[in-house]
């Protein structure tokens, strides 16, 4: 029975996603394919965003020292591109470097030794930048002519963002008005918020709930301002 050891662990870890549900495709260049070949090296997946590379325990051919392997990063569904920052950090014991690419469907490559010192394998750690966005909110009243004096809020349940004072826009492509809000900071894109942020109209110097708010997604991009997400409602 042939036994294999560890020499890498990979992981990728994103602060768009609270688990390790998301996936990423790790696949080794042209010349690495051939290293790995030669010298009997595997690379395994250990979930999404985990991998390790392998090689024969007993009678082993050699790893020579100096000798570097290379691994293309790629989110393995498009719309991930969408939070993919321009940046990101590489935590391992060996030099180690990580090249932003952005061409061809790889969004990095990643170099480390092929052979590392000492039994302990060597463990890399790629930490992805997040994303900011600002939080864009539309409403369209039913009866824009009705309602165009009138004033909205939004406010998020435990006021845990801040929101910038509304206006009345001119929306491009549906030719009518919208009182638009957005938030006073850019925040960082997340596949899950624990927040919840809602609509009130102010009526006789009250306010009167509305309606909950959808949140913006990542890939709803504002036609009215730059790195804004976007989300609407009818009222």
């Amino acid at each position: 029975m042939t036994h294999y050891e560890i020499t890498h662990t990979i992981g990728v870890q994103h602060p768009y996603f609270d688990t390790a549900n998301f996936r990423f495709d790790l696949l080794p260049t042209g010349n690495t394919a051939e290293i790995l070949t030669k010298y009997r090296l595997l690379v395994k997946a250990q979930g999404n965003n985990l991998w390790v590379v392998i090689r024969e325990a007993d009678g082993r051919q050699t790893v020579p020292a100096g000798l570097d392997i290379s691994f293309q990063l790629s989110p393995a569904f498009p719309d991930q591109y969408f939070v993919m920052g321009d940046g990101a950090s590489v935590a391992a014991p060996y030099p180690t470097n990580l090249s932003i690419h952005r061409k061809g469907g790889v969004w990095a490559i990643l170099t480390c030794p092929a052979a590392p010192e000492g039994d302990l394998p060597c463990s890399i750690t790629v930490q992805l930048e997040p994303v900011c966005r600002f939080w864009e909110f539309l409403v369209f009243p039913k009866n824009t002519a009705e309602n165009s004096q009138a004033r909205f809020l939004v406010k998020e349940a435990r006021d845990a963002i801040r929101f910038t004072e509304g206006e009345w826009v001119d929306v491009k492509g549906v030719n009518r008005k919208a009182w638009r809000v957005q938030t006073a900071d850019a925040l960082p894109l997340k596949q899950m918020y624990p927040f919840r942020v809602g609509l009130w109209e102010e009526v006789d110097g009250m306010e009167r709930f509305c309606r909950h708010l959808t949140l913006p997604s990542p890939t709803s991009h504002s036609v009215l301002k730059r790195d804004t997400v976007s989300s609407y409602c009818y009222c």
